[in-house]
């Protein structure tokens, strides 16, 4: 199941050192915490992006999107707990938290 996530445009900013970053690069301070997170979601295994839509940005229980995905609770509860886990770490390395 594809879930659409808007993407703002990213400025080309020069950082200072006469080039611009790179795509391996820190992009955080290119791009606004909604497109982070579009990125970071697109980076998800596509079960785990699935149950975290269905629960967190559809706001359905975990029952429900049990029911929608076809699958039981505790593995819509076990997709979730990855899908927060791996968004938290790829939103890190985007540059996209800030710092603990």
């Amino acid at each position: 199941m594809a879930i659409p996530l808007p993407i703002g445009k990213r400025e080309n900013r020069n950082n200072g050192s006469g080039s611009t970053p790179s795509s391996g690069s820190n992009i955080g301070p290119n791009i606004g915490p909604k497109a982070a997170v579009a990125v970071a979601l697109r980076g998800l295994a596509p079960d785990h992006r699935t149950a975290l839509v269905e629960t967190y940005f559809r706001g359905r229980s975990v029952r429900e999107a049990a029911k929608v995905l076809g699958v039981s609770p505790e593995l819509v509860k076990t997709r979730v707990y990855y899908a927060m886990r791996a968004l938290n770490l790829a939103l890190s390395e985007l540059g996209a938290l800030p710092a603990a």
